[in-house]
């Protein structure tokens, strides 16, 4: 988690907080089961930088940002 934080500029709170929010985008590592380490493929956080770059500057919303997802928006988010 740190080390995402540090690549995406995210806080280590806003990383879980995503974490439970894109669960379904993210892989299996990244949303392992309780007392099993976290760990990020090069796409979760790809798709981490991209949630927090819509997020953070307040042009989405998460809700806005889900019905991107599901729509393809990530295969053009250049990271």
């Amino acid at each position: 988690t740190k080390a995402a934080s540090e690549l995406t500029g995210a806080s280590k709170q806003i990383i879980r907080t995503y974490t439970e929010r894109y669960a379904r985008y993210l892989s299996t590592e990244a949303t392992p089961e309780p007392g099993k380490p976290r760990r990020f493929t090069t796409a979760d956080l790809k798709l981490l930088a991209y949630v927090y770059q819509q997020t953070s500057t307040g042009n989405l919303t998460h809700d806005q940002v889900l019905e991107r997802l599901a729509a393809g928006a990530l295969e053009e988010f250049d990271w």
